[in-house]
């Protein structure tokens, strides 16, 4: 479960980034077609795009059917698109657009030169794949049926299906794409991903043999991370990611430096020594470099978890509490919930119930969730509280964190009418902003779906923004395939802006963002996103807790 992500993601679990191979060999590219893309090559990496442009348009034209000239075109174009975006600088921006503009140009131009050419369909489709663009399949289409043994592309085809809400169709294509090359890590390890995540069963077999298989390559460290994080329960969790640790070394493996983070939360669940143990190995570790500074905060948080634990079951409450400014959890961890009811445990304790109770109640307030919330209401008893005193505190910590939620009347995808945020006044408003090629978007759909089967026939709205309208095409096919009950909205778009005028009111800052807003058009709850099934719990408690405000927030009266 994740708790507060800032950050645009566009790749997660099954969605992969845009794949660059090396072209078929039954083709010999041209001479002067290989020559013109090394020139191109090499301009790019002395920083000039217009030269380097222009070298890869005479490669292609010198060679419409070497392959790997398109592939090396999109990833120059999508390499300085990303730049323009990270820097924020307008020339840069005015450059890549020019260089959109140019290469759109071109392709129309050589369709129209090379009409049976299999290399231009090709590279239509990689070019407007790598901008996640509608348009994209009718080319991959005619490619697949002209090169049929090409794994690449219906690696390609299998994530744009995903973007249309066809998942099945999406196995299929990568499926056919790790027969052809049954050797590409990638392809084996994205088919066994989307097979998992259509049925675990034989799924977390093939996840399992694609660790075995690639025992040198990211993608089986990536295999191993995967299933750990999200294995059901801490004692699973921790074998899987051990095993990562083992057969993967971090110090090699991003994917296996940035599991040990989970594995130190599990561990430090169940058994805060080893906890401790990975936390100091992981720091002393050489290889890791700049990584092993970040587990200085574990070392000294696993260090003041079992002293605190110790002084407790000694019966030291009072030299328990002096150690709690040091117990906090670092960014992520998902333990956060469970350090601040230790803390909590420790300063009731020690006597101060009413800081004991503060804490719960802002945690609670946050985050609510089970353990939380029950802790709260024992120690609210403990004050003399009744359970009505403890929800009407909830209460005014939420309408004291709570702000007006940005109006908006934003058109419905298929439908001439539009949704007021206004006229929805009297109701919970479940709002996502998303965007039909977000991978992680997408993952977490099928959660806020099975918290919204439980409110059918309440006055709850799930509401979702596009905030890259030109994905408009996706929006009503993947609605469909998917059958998710969201209400699809078109952003407002906005000179500019990436995402529209909406992600500025909201402050948006990466997808998928989420808000929970109530009755009287106030944001109760905002920044979260979920992926698990104790993140269903707690959306439905946040559901709930403005609702029904009679019965308090995220605390259930006793029957």
């Amino acid at each position: 479960m994740k708790v507060m992500k800032k950050a645009v993601v566009l790749v997660f679990l099954v969605v992969a980034a845009p794949l660059y191979v090396i072209a078929s060999p039954e083709h010999v590219p041209a001479p002067a077609a290989q020559a013109a893309l090394e020139r191109a090559k090499a301009l790019d990496t002395q920083k000039q795009p217009a030269e380097a442009l222009a070298a890869f348009i005479q490669a292609i034209e010198a060679d419409p059917d070497f392959l790997e000239a398109h592939e090396q075109l999109e990833k120059f174009r999508s390499h300085w698109h990303n730049a323009a975006y990270d820097q924020k600088d307008p020339k840069l921006q005015s450059l890549t657009d020019d260089m959109k503009s140019t290469i759109d140009t071109k392709y129309k131009e050589w369709e129209r030169r090379f009409p049976h050419s299999v290399g231009i369909l090709y590279g239509m489709g990689v070019h407007l794949d790598g901008r996640e663009d509608p348009g994209a399949r009718p080319y991959l289409l005619k490619a697949a049926a002209l090169d049929p043994n090409n794994a690449k592309i219906y690696a390609m085809l299998s994530i744009d299906a995903q973007r249309w809400g066809d998942q099945q169709a999406s196995l299929e294509y990568i499926h056919k794409a790790s027969l052809l090359e049954p050797q590409n890590p990638d392809y084996a390890f994205y088919y066994a991903n989307a097979l998992n995540s259509a049925d675990p069963s034989p799924g977390q077999a093939a996840m399992l043999d694609i660790a075995k298989r690639f025992p040198t390559s990211a993608r089986g460290a990536q295999a191993l991370y995967w299933l750990g994080v999200k294995a059901p329960d801490d004692g699973k969790r921790i074998a899987i990611l051990a095993q990562l640790r083992q057969e993967f070394p971090p110090e090699k493996f991003s994917w296996s430096a940035n599991g040990m983070s989970d594995l130190f939360d599990a561990y430090l669940r169940v058994d805060p020594a080893k906890a401790l143990k990975l936390a100091q190995e992981m720091q002393s570790d050489k290889g890791l470099e700049k990584e092993s500074k970040e587990w200085v905060p574990r070392v000294e948080l696993a260090q003041t978890y079992i002293q605190v634990n110790q002084e407790v079951a000694a019966g030291k409450a009072e030299d328990a509490v002096a150690l709690l400014d040091k117990l906090s959890a670092v960014p992520h961890s998902s333990n956060a919930a469970m350090l601040v009811r230790l803390r909590a445990q420790v300063m009731v304790k020690a006597g101060q119930l009413h800081g004991a109770y503060a804490s719960l109640l802002k945690q609670q307030a946050r985050w609510p969730e089970n353990a939380t919330r029950a802790a709260l209401e024992i120690t609210g008893a403990q004050l003399n509280k009744t359970a009505d005193q403890v929800r009407a505190d909830l209460k005014r910590a939420l309408d004291a964190n709570a702000k007006l939620a940005p109006r908006f009347n934003l058109q419905q995808y298929g439908s001439a009418g539009t949704v007021s945020l206004a006229k929805l006044r009297g109701k919970v408003v479940l709002l996502t902003f998303w965007f039909p090629g977000c991978g992680p978007c997408r993952a977490e759909f099928p959660h806020f779906e099975a918290v919204m089967q439980q409110f059918r026939n309440k006055d709850v709205v799930y509401l979702g923004i596009n905030v890259l309208r030109d994905q408009d095409e996706y929006v009503l096919p993947f609605m469909t395939k998917t059958g998710y009950s969201f209400l699809p909205l078109k952003s407002t778009p906005d000179a500019g802006t990436i995402g529209g005028k909406e992600t500025q009111q909201y402050g948006v800052r990466g997808e998928p963002e989420n808000f929970v807003i109530d009755p009287k058009g106030r944001i109760v709850y905002s920044g979260f996103t979920i992926d698990d099934a104790d993140g269903e719990s707690v959306v439905k408690h946040m559901i709930e807790s403005v609702l029904n405000t009679s019965r308090g927030a995220g605390v259930e009266p006793h029957a």
